[in-house]
């Protein structure tokens, strides 16, 4: 047999291209590819001894990467086709993981016959040399990419892409940092998963915040090989570990200041640690990152810094060391109306007004010369001679010398600026809506004016008053009237006030008026009466007149307070005081104003505890069948048994459970009284009984009486619906409150009768007693007082029922007190009467007697 291949010597190894003086490692194969013979020199390349290698069918699993598995077969099929030896370079493994790349030249071992029986290869490892030239490709491509103003992503994808060829296994990611909110995120991550990606953006700074984190924080490499158990990646392994990365090396991306810009981060799929051809590849990565992230963000800075030259609003001019322009932007352009050849290489004097004064001009010169630096207003020309006032800013750039090389002026217009101000400082001293001053500036005022009362020794008044139920009229005529009311109440006030009154809105329907220069308090009383006279007139709102009331309260410097804080004080508890008691007249503060208050605060508890303990009971009013003199209907009204006080009416204290929001519990307890006797009367006596209950406007703007059950309630109690009638005021039905015509209108369709109260007293509006379907009008006992044979109230009583009737509705007199008033109102045709010349509100028991006797 003839054997083509003999065991090679270093003095043979000359045959071989290349190889002279140079240390091969040797290795023979077998006809079925496995090792027979391995040298030293492939002992010490691979690291693998001759018993590890020897007949093992994984050879390849051993000493081939995963992506360079086949390269032995491949070496095969080559050697049957060629029959000669060939040169092949491949990625290689070591014994210790490392990833080298090697130039193999194998050659076959033929027999006489030329058949195969296996191939001598001869190997040299050509990292060192091969890894300068990869790193060389990279650093050109990176700065090729650079110099074509390549995203910074595009670059970074690139370095990692080189840095994954040469580093076996690695997954790369760079991270970049955000200086102002101190985070991580991402720079380019080509081969991470997405999810991970996502996990790790936003990543905060620390020592033990994983490895990029911490290699941040401490501005050192972090290697960690095992992800799974080191303490820096608790609160991430589990997102790693889906991501199927096992180990992190990272590197801090720090430029030549000192500054952390970023982490090269090197992640592989099994616990390791880099090699020192590994750290090398990754500190050149590095450093190529850091290149490619200042240069790529100086470019953005500079095409930033261009953008702004030519897009911002403001007017540049760049001047050269004898004031000549040099350039200017487009807005420069815009405002001044010169092109730039227009006026590039003249000086800056082709700008100047001869409404400013030259010297302001000599004196900008001066100090850009001597200080560096001049801000100021100048007035100026444009190219079509017409002047305006512009701000300018500029800033001298020195040679290395110190000589003056250019001066950057920034100029704004400020003709719109002023304009702008003015509407600024009013729309901070002025209500947008009544253009009154608002509080703070009012505050201003008042202030400045005690000053000089001080000063004069004069006396200033503090008067501060509101609207009462204002809420009543934006519900009955929407907002919009609402503030339409506002804005007229808020032009009487500038017409009333003299030059020595300063007027304000000082909260929502909430209005202030200083008064200053008063000889005395009969002056202060009469200017004040005439004011509020005024201002309460009736306004004009949709097409009819509406009456307002309000509430008002003085104080009196220095006589209820020396200082501004004291004085709104009093005012304020005077104002409060007057609401409190529903007065209509102006409330000077008096010092027992605050036991008056405190009255008042004790009621409130004590209504609290009323409710508590049911401390009410339901007075019953008969409401009498003029026809046939029975009673079938009745008033329920409430009474409160206090515990010192006795017994008190309910308009001592239901306009307080209004305003401190007790009269939906109060209501509640109402209707389940009334529902309660309803049922007690039906079952003693054959006969019906119907009662009315008053119900507040809050009632129903709570939107609480559908669903807290009081149809239910009927139901439970095996009472029609019919036998409760709710007793509203006009006002309730007036406006474009939805909530509150949703449940009227719901009470309608069950079944439950509606009475309209106090007719004739307001609006008396016609269509909403069609639209609602009112059952029941009852004369306000207004008419009813007054009514006599030959008054205009025994017209009026007639129109209303004769209105009332062709309406389809019945028709109830209250406050009915002589023979003659219901003899009257009989005549006229008037369905029912109620008032104390029938009974006055009675308990139950009373109550029942005057129906037993009537009936």
């Amino acid at each position: 047999m003839k054997v083509d291949v003999e065991m090679p010597a270093k003095i043979k190894y000359s045959q071989l291209p290349d190889s002279s003086g140079t240390d091969y490692a040797a290795i023979e194969w077998n006809e079925a590819g496995q090792v027979v013979t391995w040298d030293a020199a492939a002992e010490k390349l691979f690291g693998f001894s001759l018993n590890e290698v020897y007949l093992n069918p994984d050879i390849n699993l051993l000493i081939l990467p995963e992506e360079e598995s086949d390269a032995i077969e491949k070496n095969w099929l080559n050697l049957r086709e060629r029959k000669s030896g060939f040169f092949s370079t491949n990625y290689n493994r070591t014994k210790d993981g490392r990833k080298i790349q090697c130039r193999w030249y194998n050659k076959p071992i033929l027999d006489n016959h030329g058949s195969l029986l296996g191939s001598m290869s001869f190997v040299e490892d050509i990292t060192s040399s091969q890894f300068v030239i990869q790193t060389n490709a990279i650093k050109n491509e990176v700065l090729a990419l650079l110099s074509q103003n390549k995203s910074l992503k595009e670059i970074l994808t690139v370095l990692i892409q080189g840095v994954e060829h040469q580093i076996s296994g690695a997954i790369g990611s760079v991270l970049l940092l955000d200086g102002h909110t101190n985070t991580l995120s991402n720079g380019a991550a080509p081969n991470l998963p997405g999810f991970y990606v996502d996990a790790i953006n936003g990543l905060a700074l620390g020592d033990t915040i994983g490895s990029c984190g911490a290699a941040c924080f401490r501005g050192e490499g972090v290697i960690v090989a095992d992800i799974q158990s080191h303490p820096n990646w608790t609160e991430y392994k589990a997102i790693a570990s889906e991501a199927g990365l096992a180990s992190c090396w990272s590197e801090p991306i720090i430029n030549p200041a000192g500054v952390v810009l970023g982490s090269f981060a090197i992640y592989h799929r099994y616990p390791c640690v880099p090699s020192s051809h590994d750290h090398e590849v990754i500190l050149d990565a590095v450093g190529l990152a850091c290149i490619a992230i200042e240069k790529t963000r100086d470019h953005e800075s500079l095409k930033i810094t261009e953008m702004v030259y030519q897009h911002t609003s403001q007017a540049i001019l760049v001047a050269d060391a004898k004031t000549r322009i040099v350039s200017v932007n487009p807005s420069f352009e815009k405002i001044m109306g010169y092109q730039a050849s227009e006026v590039v290489g003249r000086t800056i004097e082709v700008f100047y007004s001869v409404r400013q004064n030259s010297a302001t001009y000599d004196e900008m010169i001066q100090y850009l010369v001597s200080d560096g630096f001049w801000r100021g207003e100048v007035w100026a020309h444009r190219k079509d001679r017409s002047r305006f006032l512009m701000s300018i800013d500029a800033s001298v750039i020195y040679n290395s010398d110190g000589s003056i090389f250019r001066t950057i002026a920034s100029i704004t217009d400020l003709t719109n600026d002023r304009a702008a101000e003015d509407l600024a400082w009013r729309q901070a001293n002025y209500d947008s809506l009544t253009a009154l001053a608002n509080r703070r500036f009012f505050l201003e005022g008042l202030k400045g004016a005690l000053k000089v009362a001080q000063r004069n020794d004069e006396g200033v008044a503090l008067l501060l008053f509101d609207i009462n139920k204002f809420s009543d009229i934006n519900d009955r005529y929407g907002h919009v009237q609402g503030d339409v009311l506002l804005q007229k109440l808020a032009q009487r006030l500038r017409d009333g006030v003299s030059e020595k009154q300063f007027a304000a809105r000082v909260n929502g329907n909430e209005f202030a008026i200083c008064m200053t220069g008063l000889s005395s308090t009969e002056e202060l009383d009469r200017m004040a009466r005439a004011l509020m006279a005024d201002v309460f007139k009736p306004y004009a709102l949709l097409g009819g007149e509406t009456q307002v009331s309000g509430s008002s309260g003085i104080a009196l410097y220095p006589g209820d307070s020396s200082d501004m804080t004291g004085l709104l004080a009093c005012a304020e508890r005077a104002l409060f005081a007057a609401k409190a008691v529903h007065s209509p007249d102006i409330n000077y503060y008096r010092a027992d104003i605050q036991d008056r208050l405190l009255a008042r605060a004790e009621l409130v508890r004590d209504l609290h505890l009323a409710i508590k303990h049911k401390q009410f009971e339901l007075f019953y009013q008969p409401i009498i069948d003029m026809r046939s003199k029975t009673i079938h209907k009745a008033e329920a009204l409430i009474r409160w048994h206090h515990p010192v006080r006795g017994v008190i009416c309910p308009d001592q204290f239901i306009p307080i459970c209004e305003e401190e929001d007790l009269i939906v519990e109060v209501g509640e307890w109402v209707f389940g009284e009334a529902v309660r006797q309803l049922k007690v009367w039906q079952q003693r006596t054959r006969g019906r009984m119907q009662i009315s209950i008053n119900v507040s406007p809050m009632q129903f703007q709570s939107s609480i009486l559908l669903s807290t059950g009081w149809l239910e309630q009927l139901v439970e109690q095996g009472l029609s619906s019919s036998d409760l009638v709710l007793e509203i005021t006009e006002g309730m039905i007036l406006g474009d409150n939805s909530d509150v015509k949703k449940q009227l209108h719901a009470f309608r369709a069950a079944g439950l009768e509606l009475s309209l109260d106090d007719f004739g007293t307001g609006y008396s509006s016609l269509s909403y007693l069609k639209n609602f379907d009112m059952d029941y009008l009852k004369i306000d006992r207004s008419f009813v007082t007054q009514l006599s044979e030959d008054s205009n109230e025994k017209v009026l009583c007639e129109a209303i029922i004769v209105m009332a009737h062709k309406l389809g509705l019945k028709v109830i007199a209250e406050g009915i007190e002589t023979v003659a008033q219901e003899t009257l109102l009989r005549s006229a045709g008037c369905d029912f009467g109620q008032g104390y010349w029938y009974a006055k509100p009675l308990p139950v028991d009373e109550f029942e007697a005057v129906v037993d006797s009537l009936n």
